[in-house]
């Protein structure tokens, strides 16, 4: 789990900075552009563990090589790095869990605010919002309920759209109604519900990294320029819908931070909203079939390939092997069943001097489930001590890894050398 995270991290961070970059390089496009990059940046961040998991493995060789360590060195670095994998996971699903949380909260208040209000079937808003529906190609049912509180326009439903308009609202201006109707259905036709929800689960995904909060934020920024666009875009006057925008935000207050509806004004960035409304020079394209696939398809070159890609090590160098000296042919005869026969002694004058005593040097081996009886068999002009092991029934099999290395000293002489040489997982 850890490994996963640390992977969808560096990921999602790679995505939605390229995202930002597109986005910034296309300053100067309509606001709709920018908002598809955006959207298509978010969609890409929250696929990418779904990606990681089902693509088939792209094995990249960044990493440099590691050299491979005994088992017993080997155990508790796993045991170290599996609690912090745990760790992780759980502030991970810890933070997760706030920000779903929060959508259900935001939900609870659609369902809540939709329990307060009434249903608008006849009238000049529901005849109103008919004909702009058919004028402006959108199929689906929309529905408008009246709010008793005054309460920010705002929409929500995917399959089923819902306007939410305020009790005042009968008692506006045509062209007011017309305005916020229009702003209200462009959010309807752009399905920018359903967007605003891929973004927040995108964020409970990604809650950790600032650059998805960020990229939130001017998804939202985005959104309501596009919108704004789209109105003009009907022939409305940048200088009355400027006016009227102005008035709904001092008039009406919104309906709850954090609540899942997209509502038609907010605090935030609302002067440079206003800014960009009486500014000519600006672009203002709305959003088309085309422009949707051509940043899908961009989209998909980037995100695809780098959920893929799972960058690896080279090839581990394994550590080379201590180096065992074995016992020489006769000792393993011996060990094998020429124990009970000791050697002849060494006549008086073959016999070494002190200063070229063999030094005796014990070798101690130690596997799983073997034990060891050491026994000690005289050859030649010194002694050796043979490791025989031994199955428990009295028989011994051929001994292995044992010398006789030349004494350097006769100080050296006085004490047989041990030499632990571990097998497995043993321990002195």
């Amino acid at each position: 789990m850890g490994s996963l995270l640390l992977d969808v991290t560096i990921k999602g961070t790679l995505v939605l900075l390229a995202t930002g970059v597109a986005a910034f390089t296309l300053r100067g496009a309509s606001a709709a552009t920018r908002h598809v990059i955006w959207t298509v940046g978010m969609a890409g961040a929250l696929a990418l563990p779904l990606l990681s998991k089902l693509l088939p493995a792209w094995t990249v060789n960044l990493l440099p090589a590691q050299t491979i360590a005994g088992p017993a060195a080997a155990a508790p670095a796993a045991a170290e790095g599996f609690g912090i994998e745990g760790l992780l996971a759980l502030v991970w699903s810890a933070g997760a869990a706030v920000v779903l949380a929060s959508i259900a909260l935001g939900r609870f208040r659609i369902w809540w605010i939709a329990r307060a209000s009434a249903p608008m079937d006849r009238g000049e808003i529901p005849a109103l919002t008919t004909a702009l529906c058919g004028a402006l190609g959108i199929s689906r049912r929309v529905s408008v309920r009246l709010c008793p509180d005054r309460v920010m326009p705002m929409v929500w439903g995917a399959l089923r759209p819902v306007i939410l308009l305020p009790a005042e609202a009968t008692k506006w201006a045509p062209e007011l109604q017309r305005d916020v109707l229009l702003h209200e259905l462009a959010h309807v036709r752009r399905h920018d519900y359903l967007n605003q929800l891929v973004t927040r689960l995108a964020c409970a995904v990604h809650w950790f990294n600032p650059l998805a909060w960020m990229a939130a934020r001017r998804l939202r920024a985005e959104r309501e320029r596009a919108c704004d666009d789209h109105v003009l875009g009907t022939g409305a006057s940048a200088c009355d819908y400027a006016e009227h925008l102005v008035a709904v935000a001092r008039r009406l207050r919104p309906a709850g931070r954090g609540t899942l509806g997209v509502a038609m004004a907010e605090r935030s960035a609302f002067g440079e909203r206003v800014a960009a409304l009486l500014d000519g020079r600006r672009a203002r394209g709305v959003l088309t079939g085309a422009l949707l696939a051509r940043s899908g398809i961009g989209a998909a070159c980037l995100v695809i390939p780098l959920a893929a890609l799972h960058p690896g090590g080279r090839e581990a160098t394994p550590e080379p092997p201590a180096q065992i000296v074995g016992p020489p042919p006769s000792a393993n005869a011996r060990a094998a069943g020429a124990l009970q026969s000791p050697a002849p002694a060494p006549s008086r004058s073959e016999a070494p001097t002190p200063a070229r005593s063999a030094r005796q040097t014990v070798v101690l081996l130690q596997a799983p489930a073997v034990r060891a009886v050491f026994r000690t068999v005289r050859s030649g002009a010194g002694s050796e001590m043979v490791v025989v092991p031994d199955a428990g029934d009295g028989q011994s099999t051929e001994c292995t890894h044992s010398s006789t290395p030349p004494v350097r000293n006769a100080t050296e002489a006085s004490e047989p050398e041990l030499v632990w040489v571990p097998s497995g997982g043993a321990t002195p």
